[in-house]
């Protein structure tokens, strides 16, 4: 009966042993994940950066055609009535 309880005593402390080392390894995999996901976060974040600048370029520039277009809408619908041109 001693022999029993002290099986399952050492049966007990292996399961908690088990459960520590999981844990552990999940803190590790978390970390790991945690560094992947910042490393990642910034290779975006990074990439982005460096197209803005020729975003705000091509904006610009998309800027300059509208508003060419608008002007010219805008001198087109001013014409008398009678035009027919269009």
């Amino acid at each position: 009966m001693h022999k029993s309880g002290f099986d399952s005593f050492s049966t007990l402390q292996l399961n908690l042993q088990l459960l520590n080392l999981l844990k552990q390894v999940s803190l590790i995999e978390l970390i790991f994940l945690f560094f992947l996901t910042h490393v990642a976060l910034v290779e975006l974040l990074s990439g982005a950066l460096l197209v803005l600048p020729f975003l705000f370029a091509r904006l610009d520039l998309m800027n300059a055609v509208v508003a060419g277009r608008l002007l010219n809408h805008l001198a087109d619908t001013e014409r008398p009535h009678g035009d027919s041109r269009l």
